[in-house]
């Protein structure tokens, strides 16, 4: 999809969304959750997977950035508690 194409499906959306209300336009592109063909590592029905490209890996539809782990008071120490509940509650979501 390019920026023209994005743009106009936003557009179009916006229009929809003033004209139907906020939950037609939210069902009308609701897409359901399909178990993938193919085995996945980590899978949780509530998660969405789609393949990675032609490698037959199917993956989570979200992923779980680590740029930015929450840090200790002294500001330079990563908190690693905190950071291993937070990626155990990802796992446990269905990323991978």
């Amino acid at each position: 999809m390019n920026r023209r194409e994005f743009l106009k499906s936003a557009a179009l959306m916006t229009a929809a969304g003033a004209m139907l209300g906020k939950g037609s336009v939210l069902k009308a592109t609701e897409i359901p959750a399909a178990k993938p063909e193919k085995p996945v590592l980590n899978f949780n029905p509530q998660m969405q997977y789609r393949p990675m490209g032609r490698t037959g890996v199917n993956v989570s539809a979200l992923g779980f950035g680590l740029l930015r782990l929450p840090m200790l008071a002294d500001g330079k120490t990563v908190d690693a508690e905190q950071s291993v509940a937070m990626i155990r509650r990802a796992i446990e979501g269905g990323v991978n």
